[in-house]
């Protein structure tokens, strides 16, 4: 605990040093009500077990101007499609269909070996025209999200990055948007193509505090988890969001 005295003392000599030119003069009703705050936050800080509370919250980089040019990948973008007990990267794939479409079959024969009949080369078609859509669908799923953060920060309320998570995965449950589960790698691209970056807010709280606080993160992990239980019982329309 610290000295009451030694404060005040040192805040005398911080203020003069602060404040060279400044005199003292008859105190106004604003000195009196600014006094008046001062002591209620050392009574606060003497009658309480004082700590310090560290959050990691998201915010825009303002002063950023490195290239943002990302794409919108995917969880899956690295993995590999089977196509006539043939494996194929989504890059190959589309590789393919680009040179099939100004060139014979022969052509495209002759430049990929694997592929052996028409047949094959319009499964692989296909699984590139349903990996376009669901592009769109990330697209939609991506700007949804950065909507819902730029609301938030407007509005003051603190955003985590398990919070982008979570309104990625509803979102893209909404559209249907199979086997996406907002991975770390989704994560880190999306932040980067929306210049938001992490930063730590340091403050001041009492033990008494800190105490509920646990005991709310607590109850919201409850809460979550049977929250996570029970809505994929229902329809996406007779869920309520109430954030």
């Amino acid at each position: 605990m610290f000295n009451v005295a030694n404060v005040v003392r040192l805040f005398n000599e911080l203020e003069k040093e602060k404040y060279p030119d400044c005199k003292e003069d008859k105190p106004s009703p604003q000195d009196h009500a600014a006094a008046d705050q001062l002591i209620s936050v050392l009574q606060l800080l003497t009658t309480s077990s004082e700590m310090i509370d560290g959050d990691i919250t998201l915010d825009i980089d303002e002063y950023d101007d490195t290239d943002k040019s990302y794409t919108i990948e995917s969880d899956d973008t690295k993995e590999t499609y089977i196509v006539g007990n043939r494996s194929y990267s989504y890059q190959t794939m589309h590789e393919i269909v680009q040179f099939s479409n100004t060139h014979q079959f022969s052509s495209v024969k002759r430049r990929y070996r694997l592929i052996k009949d028409k047949k094959h080369l319009r499964r692989i078609k296909k699984y590139v025209r349903q990996q376009g859509t669901r592009q769109q669908k990330l697209e939609r799923v991506d700007q949804s999200v950065l909507n819902e953060f730029n609301e938030a920060r407007i509005k003051g309320i603190p955003i985590h990055d398990q919070d982008l998570k979570r309104l990625a995965i509803r979102r893209a449950s909404e559209m249907n948007l199979m086997n996406f589960v907002a991975s770390s790698f989704w994560l880190l691209n999306f932040k980067r193509r929306h210049n938001i970056i992490s930063r730590k807010v340091t403050k001041f709280v009492t033990k008494n505090y800190v105490d509920d606080r646990e005991q709310v993160i607590k109850e919201e992990k409850v809460f979550l988890k049977k929250a996570e239980e029970t809505i994929p019982k229902f329809k996406a329309t007779h869920v309520l969001n109430a954030d």
